[in-house]
């Protein structure tokens, strides 16, 4: 049976938003995520928050991701302030890296400067976590303009945030991606027309290979 008291993650806010240098109110977004697993776990174990994201991840990988990472930045919490150690879910992904195809280079080119900080990439990099690429889907994208070069979605931890994306970047990622009518296709699935995202490792490998490929031109 799952915990129904309210759990009081006041400092933990405060540290994400001090040490972290996350806004109020995404702060607050990850506390309600970290919230979520607490109450939701009877015994707080590797074995059981190993089941628990598992059968979360069959009932929809945005609430997945958002509270993997945010319990993750919740035990860093608890060891670096509390000195607690808590437990991790087990690190067999539900969707292994090696598994996952590449993506193809004009992909590979958008996803390093969405993620690229803008001091490495001349100004054009955005600065996103794979963690917050993970969680988009196409139907989050607002209306496309044509006479404004980018298109607008909302960040997805924090929704008074707007994030632009140059829409010469979203070329290549929506000719991959083949979004569905009803607007559920992941930004980077991982495979045309996918309906699971693309790992977080596996984005992190293709931000490796991209950057390499640039060092050898």
């Amino acid at each position: 049976m799952a915990r129904t008291t309210t759990i009081d993650l006041s400092d933990f806010t405060r540290w994400i938003q001090a040490d972290e240098f996350k806004k109020k109110e995404t702060a607050h977004v990850y506390a309600c995520n970290a919230r979520k697993v607490l109450t939701a776990i009877e015994t707080l174990d590797e074995s059981t928050l190993t089941d628990y994201f598992k059968k979360l991840h069959e009932t929809g990988t945005r609430r997945y991701y958002a509270q993997k990472s945010a319990w993750s930045i919740f035990c860093r919490w608890a060891k670096e302030v509390r000195g607690i150690d808590l437990p991790q879910p087990q690190k067999t992904a539900v969707i292994r890296t090696p598994d996952v195809a590449s993506l193809p280079v004009g992909v590979q080119a958008s996803i390093y400067k969405l993620i690229a900080k803008p001091a490495r990439s001349k100004g054009d990099g955005l600065g996103l976590s794979p963690e917050v690429l993970v969680l988009l889907k196409w139907g989050d994208f607002e209306p496309s303009f044509p006479t404004v070069s980018y298109r607008e979605v909302r960040h997805p931890n924090d929704f008074r945030r707007r994030i632009r994306i140059p829409k010469v970047w979203l070329v290549p990622m929506e000719e991959y991606a083949q979004p569905s009518e009803d607007g559920e296709t992941p930004f980077i699935p991982t495979s045309p027309g996918g309906v699971k995202p693309y790992p977080i490792k596996a984005l992190q490998r293709e931000y490796k290979l991209y950057k390499q490929l640039l060092s050898h031109k």
